[in-house]
């Protein structure tokens, strides 16, 4: 399917507005798979999602399972204007990262970042932002992805994931190293602070990960998984068909995740979102009617069949 030319990409990064005044006091980034079953209670679900969105108010917004039509929908939404936005390639369903434009650095050297995972059946990359200006000379780079999915008990696509990981990992790391030295080339041997500010990044997305089939995440020295560091000490399933009233079904897996990398930042909170029946502008809870083997059931509506994941964190040297 075609984006109508690169109009929506260009509207999709156009926008300017008011630059950082004062260093964050603490930087919020939210994943969510939204789910592309376009025929499930769109509207409802979309309008759920945005007031996700609007009530944590992510500086970072990592989306997956986006299709042409809810990209189009969010775009509508008030709130997408204070962002920018990845490009969307020409899939049926993709992954976007958004920031906050405040966030654009003033010398302009903020970058859209994208690394296509070599031989993906299901075309799967990473991509997202790498400079995202935090204030009080930090920054970060954040990347997501919606890691190669499973397919059947023979076909678990584990090695796939294992391999786009680690890939995605190294590929991010090494952003942030190019970035930190020639920050470093540029300030020269003899400054003060041999820190440079930029070594702070995290991988956040649905990563299908089940160790049961993945075994442990392939985490390089010094990264770590937010949920466990700063969870509220539960599995943390973010695909839970025995809470979330929409599924049928047994399956729970954690299967999004945000791994950080982090030099001047600590993982203060990591909270599951969109766990709530979607109300809409009336106050009605939003209901559909789902069949299933011969039976009609009424459910209430949620953003999507994930629950989102959000992870704060606040500089470890309070800012000035």
């Amino acid at each position: 399917s075609s984006f109508g030319g690169s109009g929506i990409i260009v509207a999709l990064l156009a926008g300017t507005s008011e630059p950082l005044k004062a260093p964050l006091k603490e930087v919020r980034v939210l994943t969510y798979n939204v789910w592309f079953a376009e025929h499930v209670a769109l509207a409802d679900r979309v309008q759920g999602l945005s007031d996700v969105v609007v009530q944590s108010d992510p500086h970072v917004l990592c989306l997956q399972e986006v299709t042409p039509n809810i990209l189009m929908l969010l775009h509508a939404m008030p709130w997408f204007e204070a962002y920018k936005c990845t490009p969307p390639p020409a899939q049926q369903y993709f992954t976007v990262v958004l920031f906050k434009q405040s966030l654009h650095k003033g010398d302009k050297t903020t970058r859209l970042v994208r690394r296509n995972f070599p031989g993906s059946k299901m075309g799967r990359y990473a991509d997202g932002v790498a400079g995202i200006d935090c204030g009080g000379g930090l920054e970060l780079a954040v990347m997501s992805s919606h890691l190669e999915s499973f397919i059947s008990k023979t076909q678990t696509s584990s090695a796939e994931r294992v391999a786009q990981c680690e890939d995605a990992l190294r590929a991010l790391e090494g952003v942030v190293s190019c970035r930190a030295e020639e920050r470093e080339r540029i300030r020269g041997p003899g400054s003060s602070s041999s820190s440079s500010g930029r070594r702070n990044a995290i991988f956040a997305g649905d990563l299908n990960w089940d160790e049961a089939t993945d075994g442990a995440p392939p985490l390089p020295p010094g990264w770590e998984d937010a949920w466990l560091v700063a969870g509220d000490g539960t599995e943390g399933y973010t695909y839970d068909a025995k809470r979330n009233e929409m599924l049928g079904g047994w399956l729970r897996k954690r299967l999004d995740r945000a791994f950080c990398k982090l030099e001047d930042f600590r993982v203060a909170r990591a909270e599951l979102v969109g766990t709530e029946p979607v109300t809409r502008p009336d106050g009605s809870r939003a209901t559909r009617v789902n069949e299933f083997r011969g039976r009609r059931t009424t459910t209430p509506v949620l953003p999507s069949d994930h629950y989102g994941l959000l992870v704060t964190i606040k500089p470890k040297k309070a800012n000035g």
